[in-house]
This record gives C-alpha cells, structure tokens and sequence, in this order.
C-alpha cells in the first residue's frame, strides 16, 4: 500500500480502485499464483495468473515473472493498464 497508493496518486488513477483490485486478486499476496485449473487457449498450457494484480500469462505473455511478482513494476504496469480499462479486472468489472 505505501507504494500503490502515491503512484496511482501521481498516474491519475484512483487508489481506492487499485487497492480494491489488489485486495480481491490477490489478497494484497505479491506472490500469489492462482488460475492454474485454467488452459490458454493459445498454448495449450495452464494458465498462471501472478502477483499483487493477477496479471495473466496467456493475456499478457510479454509480462515476465520478475515484472509480475514485483510490487514495484507490476503497479507501474497496472496503474498504465487503469487508466486505459480497468474493467480487464474482472473484480473490478463484476463489482457491485
């Protein structure tokens, strides 16, 4: 949170809305791993979502684990991601 919330602050992006993402992704987790039960359609492969904002191998191949698993990088990456569509988020676009 020390970091995430000046950086959305300083990109424009609402911290309420990154650390509700973060909270309901990956439990504030910069290490969490889930999604594996899921296959990539393009690979064939589990799918392995990663980090503080779940950010999925098959949707975004070119994010490596060393970006995904950084809090730093990941947040600079997402907060680019927020404010073009947050709703890629499917906890932020299902919310109620």
């Amino acid at each position: 949170r020390a970091y995430v919330i000046p950086r959305a602050i300083e990109r424009g992006v609402d911290p309420k809305m990154a650390l509700y993402i973060i909270k309901y992704e990956s439990r504030y987790d910069p290490l969490a791993v889930g999604d594996r039960h899921l296959t990539c359609k393009r690979t064939g492969k589990p799918i392995r979502s990663r980090g503080l904002y779940q950010i999925n191998d098959c949707a975004w191949p070119e994010i490596d684990d060393k970006t995904a698993f950084s809090v730093e990088s990941s947040t600079d990456w997402a907060l680019e991601q927020m404010k073009i569509n947050p709703n890629i988020w499917s906890v932020w676009k299902n919310r109620k």
